[in-house]
């Protein structure tokens, strides 16, 4: 109750502007803030204030290259410990093709998540992989999950296996879903031309685990072909899955 209360109260602070110490920019849009809510929780923020750069003079951080959804997204989280699945501006078009865009929960999870990483914001980064691997479970493969695949495997860094791992075991666990049907299987196929690193992890999966299952200990796993043992946990028994 407290905790709501304070949050409810740092978010009408910056809804009226009042205190506000520091800009973030992008794409023609401003976002006033205050640091101390900011780089309290983004290492990169932090570093941006307080080493001598050129925004802690200023009190602008620019965000040019950064998709100004995300950033609007990424601010409300910094405030309100969550996030939007709906654009708050439907009718704001992208400047290039002048048609509004309107990100998928997928791919919305996605590019946040990834943004956690640029921005060193740990907590972001968590709530984004709980929010995308919550909608997999409402889906096989869809045309937004492979839409989001783009951010997943080209905008997180290679260390980072956590949000590839979830994505790599449902897509074994449900390619065969995909075979003959239409528009999703051809638009799989594109996306493994499209993004080579999630061919090849896929490709890596099936030769280092070739037979995956679900252990009734451990769920999802690889398993051992001749005893289906769980390679996590050692026990046999497990049900083939993929």
């Amino acid at each position: 109750m407290a905790n709501n209360a304070f949050r409810n109260g740092i978010q009408r602070v910056r809804e009226t502007e009042r205190f506000c110490d520091l800009t973030i920019t992008c794409s023609g849009r401003s976002f006033p803030v205050h640091r101390v809510i900011v780089c309290s929780q983004s290492s990169f923020f932090d570093k941006a204030c307080s080493e001598g750069f050129k925004e802690s003079q200023t009190g602008i951080v620019d965000l040019s290259n950064e998709q100004v959804d995300i950033v609007e997204r990424m601010i409300e989280f910094l405030y309100t410990g969550v996030y939007s699945t709906v654009s708050r501006n439907p009718e704001e078009t992208n400047a290039t093709t002048h048609k509004t865009e309107e990100l998928s929960p997928f791919t919305l999870h996605a590019e946040l998540y990834a943004a956690g990483d640029r921005f060193g914001i740990p907590s972001l980064h968590r709530l984004c992989l709980q929010k995308y691997e919550q909608e997999l479970k409402s889906t096989t493969i869809s045309m937004e999950l492979l839409d989001s695949l783009y951010a997943v495997f080209e905008k997180t860094p290679d260390s980072d296996r956590s949000l590839r791992d979830i994505v790599i075991r449902h897509m074994r666990l449900h390619r065969k879903d995909v075979k003959g049907n239409g528009s999703i299987e051809t638009c799989f196929k594109e996306t493994a031309l499209d993004i080579p690193s999630f061919t090849y992890e896929l490709l890596e999966s099936y030769i280092s685990s070739p037979v995956q299952g679900r252990c009734y200990t451990c769920g999802y796993q690889s398993v051992e072909a001749l005893q289906v043992r769980c390679l996590k946990c050692g026990k046999g028994g497990a049900s083939l899955a993929g």
